[in-house]
């Protein structure tokens, strides 16, 4: 399912497992879907603002077990291939190249004295992500289209990565997990006139690595398209609008306590592994955009989200608005 368009999810305060995953939106409702022997190659440029904290807050948040993070910006540059190997049957990849903006962490060493880690801005490729699925109903029986996935995400994202500050970040920071990480889609589409309506869930489940697990993830997307304006003959051939609802809840992590950072923390010589509590959340976004088809082959989906309920465990930045533009290509 090459779904990686419209809904970036982002999870807690991570890079890695944040930006590598993602959601349908206007894809799957807009988009036309392949036949036999056809590739799409999709890219995908997303933008998630959030509001950061001051370095008085983080200070102020920060505990002994639980260090306060912030952030301003997080985005991801992704490259989606799919092939369909029968109607039916369709395999697909998907690799994200992630950026985040203005780390900073309040850092508590004892109960007199917390710092600020400026770690600056990451980036690096982040953990690819591969799913099969398969279309349950025949695509000329009324329309319906049904269909479930599954698949994994893959530890080939970098780990390793050096920030503009001159830091090797923590693992919950990293473009890549580290891990390998199941995955499964299901999918429900339906055409009906001018108008498809899609619904898509998405679950991830996370396994744990560098002793770092960054909590298990679901969401669901129920989106509607109109189609405003169609003529195939001409270079701009259609034009939809769309609407759309997703939630999303993600586990709290789980990560080393007192553990070292930067290399100017405090160390300790037994590592204790315990649940982030300033971690997890359960979101709700509304969202809308338009798709663009130009010709037969071609199309530019463009949407934005913005959030109405964000539950947050903790202390975390809530995010401000979502938006991706992509560019998707049928040979």
């Amino acid at each position: 399912m090459l779904a990686a368009f419209s809904a970036n999810t982002l999870e807690a305060q991570c890079l890695g497992s944040c930006c590598s995953t993602s959601a349908s939106t206007c894809m799957s409702a807009c988009g036309a879907d392949a036949s036999k022997g056809e590739w799409i190659i999709s890219s995908s440029y997303s933008v998630m603002q959030y509001k950061p904290f001051t370095d008085e807050q983080l200070i102020q948040w920060s505990t002994l077990e639980n260090p306060t993070f912030t952030v301003h910006s997080q985005q991801s540059l992704s490259l989606s291939l799919q092939y369909n190997i029968t109607d039916r049957v369709k395999v697909s990849a998907a690799m994200p190249y992630d950026f985040s903006f203005d780390n900073r962490e309040g850092h508590t060493h004892s109960d007199t004295y917390t710092e600020i880690h400026n770690y600056g801005d990451v980036d690096g490729w982040g953990d690819a992500t591969f799913i099969a699925s398969y279309d349950w109903i025949e695509p000329t029986m009324d329309g319906w289209r049904i269909s479930t996935g599954l698949g994994i995400k893959a530890p080939t994202g970098q780990t390793q990565v050096v920030s503009s500050n001159g830091v090797v970040v923590d693992p919950h920071l990293q473009p890549g997990t580290g891990s390998w990480d199941p995955v499964a889609t299901v999918r429900v589409k339906k055409p009906w006139k001018q108008w498809t309506f899609a619904g898509d869930a998405y679950g991830k489940i996370a396994t744990t690595a560098n002793d770092h697990n960054m909590g298990d993830y679901v969401s669901g997307t129920i989106t509607s398209s109109w189609r405003w304006w169609q003529n195939s003959d001409k270079l701009f051939s259609s034009l939809s609008f769309f609407g759309a609802v997703q939630s999303d809840f993600n586990t709290k992590m789980t990560m080393p306590m007192d553990h070292n950072h930067t290399g100017m923390s405090d160390t300790t010589s037994e590592v204790m592994i315990t649940t982030f509590d300033n971690s997890g959340f359960t979101r709700i976004f509304v969202s809308g955009g338009t798709f663009i088809s130009l010709g037969k082959h071609v199309a530019i989906p463009i949407s934005i989200s913005v959030p109405v309920l964000q539950h947050l465990n903790g202390y975390q930045v809530k995010m401000q608005w979502k938006s991706t533009v992509g560019l998707q290509v049928n040979i």
